[in-house]
């Protein structure tokens, strides 16, 4: 989901969504911008990430210039927000 601008897209043709983030920051600023989505039915957030692992996970936030959170495979499936710091990268 990140900052929800690809949600924005799929609600703008009318699909009803699913959106997932692990941030949970990210998830109220999303629940702020899409109130109206939400209410009406056509938008669920999860807050989760996702993992090739079962169980719980930690997503580090404590930089908040942190480049993303990752898989245990190194691949970026998120983006939090740009970092002057590539290798600052955190595990959900």
């Amino acid at each position: 989901m990140n900052n929800g601008d690809d949600t924005a897209y799929y609600l703008s043709l009318s699909f009803r969504t699913v959106a997932i983030e692990a941030n949970p920051q990210l998830v109220e600023q999303a629940k702020l911008r899409f109130a109206r989505e939400i209410a009406s039915g056509r938008l669920h957030i999860l807050n989760i990430g996702i993992t090739d692992r079962e169980g719980a996970s930690i997503l580090d936030l404590r930089d908040e210039l942190a480049l993303g959170f990752v898989r245990p495979s190194l691949r970026i499936v998120g983006q939090l927000a740009p970092s002057p710091n590539p290798s600052a990268m955190y595990a959900v």
